[in-house]
Parts: structure tokens; sequence; C-alpha cells
């Protein structure tokens, strides 16, 4: 059986073309999914998972739901979307929409979590955080109505500025979020652009490291980058290197980032010591895995300062990182 992945709006009866919502995401919902989002969760998909992405018609005005799904041979249905408010509005986050009289399934709430690595969540239904009931959308109580599992997800808000560079300048690693809620399967991706599942780490124990002498002031810089390289071991410079243009690796001081492809060694070594996806580079995902370790409060954003980086000081400088 198939899991039928929708991307939401498009060309229309009348031979007119919705794009949806657009904000700082000038080209639109539709053609962000189908130009940035599809390719980049087809590159990750771990072989012999029958995923069918659909963008030919805006299904909601076709009513051709039923039809697809049938077609496909569907057990899930999944339309993609993302929000809009005003331009530059404060509403940030995603959701999973399902029919007000469900409860979520397994699918809607591993969605919903990593919607809520990427840019957090909003809403909540039947006291579940992240879900939202509706009997007000065409495919919604199309689905509803004719025994199809459905759900249809906001990646969060184009009007948004924090959202909106996330789902472009983070589209591989939204997509792998995608794909390990879908698939059930960790993957990362190579530079040759070919998927691996990626064995579960082993538990690893926590070990001291040399203390550091680092004031704690919330601002990761050279000092603080060096007394990490030396909690993990790799070389010491000081530099996080070969990092793309984000808001995270955008926020850190006094010239410790430089920016190129490939990544860095110590975002590898931390990665794997958070044990998530250690491609090298420093991004939301890998903030929010270091926050949650370091049990401050979970966003994937580094303020200026930061209260995880605060933390990640004093236990660099304490030796128990």
């Amino acid at each position: 059986m198939a899991h039928l992945v929708i991307a939401g709006h498009g060309w229309q009866r009348n031979k007119t073309f919705d794009p949806g919502a657009t904000g700082y995401i000038k080209k639109g919902e539709h053609k962000y999914v189908v130009e940035d989002l599809f390719p980049a969760i087809k590159k990750q998909l771990p072989k012999g998972h029958n995923v069918i992405f659909y963008h030919e018609k805006k299904v909601s005005n076709y009513g051709n739901l039923v039809q697809l799904a049938r077609q496909f041979k569907a057990k899930q249905v999944t339309e993609i979307h993302f929000d809009a408010h005003t331009l530059g509005s404060s509403a940030r986050g995603g959701h999973v929409i399902i029919h007000k009289n469900f409860s979520p399934d397994k699918m809607d709430l591993a969605l919903r979590d990593e919607i809520k690595n990427m840019v957090g969540v909003r809403y909540s239904h039947k006291g579940h955080e992240g879900i939202s009931g509706r009997d007000n959308l065409y495919n919604v109580n199309q689905a509803a109505q004719n025994g199809i599992t459905y759900r249809l997800i906001e990646l969060g808000f184009g009007t948004n500025k924090l959202d909106a560079d996330i789902m472009v300048n983070n589209v591989d690693d939204y997509a792998r979020e995608l794909v390990k809620a879908i698939t059930g399967t960790a993957v990362t991706t190579k530079s040759s652009n070919t998927a691996k599942t990626v064995k579960k780490p082993q538990k690893q124990a926590k070990t001291n490291v040399k203390k550091g002498n680092l004031t704690v002031d919330g601002k990761w810089g050279k000092s603080t980058t060096r007394a990490l390289q030396r909690a993990l071991n790799t070389p010491v410079d000081g530099i996080i290197s070969k990092q793309p243009r984000n808001n995270v690796t955008q926020s850190l001081y006094g010239g410790t980032v430089q920016f190129g492809n490939g990544g860095s060694n110590v975002v590898v070594a931390l990665q794997r010591k958070l044990k998530v996806n250690a491609d090298g580079k420093l991004g939301p995902a890998t903030v929010r895995a270091l926050q949650r370790y370091l049990g401050t409060p979970v966003d994937g954003v580094l303020s200026r300062p930061s209260v995880v980086v605060k933390e990640l000081q004093r236990r660099l400088n304490a030796g128990t990182f």
C-alpha cells in the first residue's frame, strides 16, 4: 500500500493557477512544495517505501481526492501546505489538520513531532498539541466520508521570517524530518545524494572532560568553540567551518563561523553526541537537540545572547558536557 503525498493548491478547473500562500517565500506554497520540498524528500527516501507524489491538479478544486487514493491504493494521504498571515507577523509554527471528530493516529503524531522539531507547533485537539480538528475543509470532509486516512500538514508561516528561512534554507533538514515520520526510518544524505538507513546509536555513557574557563555570557564565539572542540576531541582552532547561512550560524559571534559547503568536524561530533543526523551543518534541528539535552527551552533559535549557550558554557567550564 502507498502513501500519497499531495502538494496543496496548483492548477484549477478554470485553467488558472493558485499559488497558495506566499509571504517571504514568493513563489508560493505549491511551487515551494513541488520545486524544493518534493525533490529533497525524494532524494532521502529509503528503498522499499512506496511514496507517491502528486501535484498536477488542485485536488480540493477538482474534487479528485477519493479517486487518487483509490487509483494509487493509498493507505495514507498527506497534503502539504504552509500558512500565511500579514507579512512580518509574529505568528509562526506548524500543525497537523485532521477531521474534528477523529483523534490523531500514529502518523499524525509522528508528523506533528517532526514539524515541532523544525518550527514548533500551534493549536491543540483532543489534548494533543500541534493537532487541529476541522470540518470546514473539502478534502478533510471527503476523506472522512469515504474512509480515507488523511491529514493536511502546515509546515509553518511563510509570512514569518524565521519559519520561512527554515523552510527555504533548511529544506533538506525539513525533508529529512518528514521522511522519518512517513517511513519510520531516520536517514542521512551523503554528498552523492543517495540515502542510507541510520542504525540506532548505542547508548553512550556521560563522561567528564577537561574544564574550561569561559565567561558565561551566552555568546557563542571562538572561545566557546575552542572549549567545545576540546571537549569533543576534535581539532582546536575556534572555527566552525563550511557552514550554511541560516538564522543559527548568523547568530554566532566573533568570526567563529566560516560559511561554505561541506560541514564542520566539531558539529559532526556534537550531532553524534546529541544523537541526531550528523551532517556537520549547524541549524535549528541541532539547536533543538542541544536545547533538549541541556534542559533549556526548545525553539531551535540562538538568541544574542542565548540561554542554551550560557548552559553550554557552564557545562564546558564544569567539565560535564
